[in-house]
């Protein structure tokens, strides 16, 4: 299985990465950044993208673990 995207998670930010850059960064799981480019969000947009980042904190090393034992 190949995977088309990477991820790198960290304290402070989660990063996207396609063909060796970054394609989407979330910083503090609040503030969006698209090709480098900054997402202004309106409230309900902020709070779906904390949902995502945290949903992607907790579920993404889940799937990993289970990639690598199988």
């Amino acid at each position: 299985m190949a995977f088309a995207h990477g991820i790198i998670i960290s304290p402070d930010q989660i990063r996207i990465m396609q063909n060796n850059r970054t394609h989407v960064q979330i910083n503090a799981d609040h503030q969006l950044f698209i090709r480098g480019e900054w997402i202004t969000l309106e409230d309900d947009d902020t709070l779906l993208l904390m949902q995502y980042s945290q949903g992607l904190r907790r579920f993404v090393p889940e799937i990993v673990s289970i990639a690598v034992d199988g």
